[in-house]
Formats: structure tokens, C-alpha cells, sequence
């Protein structure tokens, strides 16, 4: 019974918008570091390359089977969103960022 209640209590406070609620703006073949920043958003980040550049969080649709995260880099990636499928990783031109207000 108690354990009924705290998961019903998570889920009622997982639908409250945060104060920094993260949005998925698209990206359309830009760095998500641009797109966030043209917004007044922060790209929400998930590492460092060895380049020292920030790995970005994406999302693409890919052959139709929902929207699957990736990641999106600059410079030299961030044309794309890189989304591990079929045991590679693909670059989807069509994507979204995941910006932090």
C-alpha cells in the first residue's frame, strides 16, 4: 500500500513543469548549441569529446520506428543527430535539440 502511494505521488510530480523545463526545438542540420542559443536556451549536455567540445542531446526519427536519442557535436558533427541503430551509428538530418530554459 505504501509503495502504491510514493509511485503514485512520482508520477503526479513527473507531470509538474520544472522551473528549467527542457524543450525539444529542431535542429534542421545546425549545432544544437545554436539552435538552444537563438532561443534563449542552453543546450542540455551529456560530455566532453577529447576535441573539448560538449556532446548535445538530439533526438531523430529513424526508419519509422520513433524518435531514438542521440547526440549532436561541434564542429565536424553538428550537421546531424548520430543515433545508435542496427548496431551503428546513423546520422539523421532531421532532428531535434534538447534545450534548457
Amino acid at each position: 500500500m505504501i509503495l502504491r502511494c510514493v509511485f503514485a505521488g512520482f508520477l503526479s510530480a513527473a507531470g509538474a513543469a520544472p522551473a528549467f523545463a527542457d524543450r525539444w526545438i529542431p535542429g534542421d542540420g545546425r549545432s544544437c548549441v545554436r539552435v538552444c542559443s537563438e532561443t534563449g536556451a542552453a543546450p542540455v549536455r551529456s560530455g566532453v569529446y577529447r576535441n573539448g567540445n560538449a556532446f548535445t542531446i538530439c533526438r531523430a526519427e529513424v526508419n519509422g520506428e520513433g524518435r531514438r536519442p542521440g547526440y549532436n557535436l561541434q564542429p565536424d558533427w553538428s550537421h546531424a543527430c548520430y543515433v545508435a541503430y542496427g548496431g551503428k551509428e546513423l546520422p539523421v538530418r532531421r532532428y531535434e535539440c534538447m534545450c534548457r530554459r
